[in-house]
């Protein structure tokens, strides 16, 4: 079904254009995409390092590989340089082929600008393997390749762990994340399952085809009422279990493992299970007041208002569900509310995140095919949902 909503007409625009630039051989130009214009405005400082103002100026690698997703879908090689010259020279002691990135730099105690946490997050990880992975093949720069696979396996080296009775996952971090010589806790919204297949297509050796057929059943058990959530702790004797610390809920970690699905190839073997997997969520979005900010995942009981980013990450969701009802619901939500929370200095990085993920999936920017790859409108006429 080819749900008609508001945006149709615009995605079709951008299509077009698309095809245009094909066609005359311009597509080395870069996009104009209001929203990443904006984000890299008022977000990303002119030597490459992206900024979250509302946590003291920090910096992530999160927040750097994301950048670095986001310039290669509007084909900005410029901006894409100096993210990655940022994030190399600064939180991977120069060279990402030997060392993984510190997930945190920022000022100390003494206002010194510096790596304050070194302990890599396998998210960001994933998500700077997988943009120079696809940046290599769409710029034809080797050298991103090169690097993209150095860091596969480093986080196969460093963070790769089986699961007695399960099988192959990775931990979030290096350290910290084995809780006692029974029990692991993991973050499903780490494991993209686009990425799996494109890592898979990389490093036919490593875990990754095995991590990928394994992801529907973990979000299955993980989520049992349909929700997924933002922690969960594998125990060697009793499978997967709520995690202690955080408890049965879901919430900024696991908005985006809907977005994830939302935006996943028909083709893929594992679509429609994991859809299932998280029917919990497809229904509350019937039934809601738009309190979906904190759920828990046991009872599906929901509280706070939903986010301008957590509506945003939702939208591909529901419209790979054919949810049209919903969908033109939660649109509307965010048209009142995206110049504030999308287009201003002072919006919200998490908010910005989602909705460049998701806005820049329905208005036909990109999409991944069935094996993971990126196919950015830009350099295929087939850069489009669907």
């Amino acid at each position: 079904m080819r749900y008609f909503y508001p945006l149709r007409r615009y995605c079709r625009t951008l299509l077009l254009l698309a095809l245009l630039s094909f066609a005359v051989g311009v597509s080395a130009q870069v996009v104009d995409w209001p929203l990443w214009e904006n984000f890299r405005r008022h977000a990303i400082q002119s030597d490459g390092r992206v900024i979250e103002r509302r946590a003291n100026d920090r910096t992530t690698s999160e927040a750097q590989a994301y950048a670095l997703f986001f310039a290669l879908v509007a084909n900005d090689r410029g901006q894409f340089e100096r993210l990655l010259s940022w994030t190399q020279n600064n939180l991977a002691n120069g060279d990402l082929r030997k060392q993984q990135p510190a997930w945190l730099w920022g000022p100390d105690m003494a206002s010194r600008w510096r790596v304050l946490d070194a302990n890599p997050a396998a998210d960001a990880d994933f998500w700077l393997a997988y943009t120079l992975l696809q940046a290599g093949r769409l710029w034809q720069v080797p050298d991103y390749i090169t690097i993209g696979r150095a860091l596969l396996q480093q986080i196969q080296t460093s963070q790769q762990v089986e699961l007695p009775g399960f099988g192959m996952t990775v931990l979030p971090g290096r350290h910290g994340f084995v809780l006692d010589k029974s029990r692991l806790r993991i973050n499903p919204s780490y494991l993209m399952p686009q990425q799996l297949r494109a890592f898979a297509q990389a490093d036919p050796t490593g875990p990754w085809q095995a991590m990928a057929d394994s992801l529907p059943t973990l979000i299955r058990r993980a989520s049992p009422a349909g929700f997924v959530p933002d922690w969960i702790v594998y125990h060697a004797d009793k499978g997967w279990v709520t995690d202690p610390a955080t408890g049965p809920i879901g919430s900024y970690d696991a908005i985006r493992v809907y977005l994830w699905l939302g935006m996943m190839d028909e083709g893929d073997p594992a679509r429609a299970a994991l859809l299932t997997a998280t029917s919990g969520m497809r229904r509350a979005l019937h039934t809601s007041q738009d309190t979906l900010e904190t759920i828990n995942t046991v009872t599906g009981a929901a509280r706070g208002k939903t986010p301008a980013g957590f509506t945003a990450a939702l939208l591909p969701y529901l419209w790979t569900l054919q949810q049209s009802q919903a969908l033109e619901r939660l649109y509307q939500q965010v048209q009142a509310t995206q110049q504030k929370a999308f287009f201003s200095a002072q919006s919200l990085y998490y908010d910005q995140v989602l909705a460049l993920f998701s806005l820049g999936f329905m208005e036909h920017r990109f999409r991944f095919d069935a094996q993971g790859a990126l196919l950015p409108a830009w350099a295929s006429a087939s850069g489009r949902p669907g």
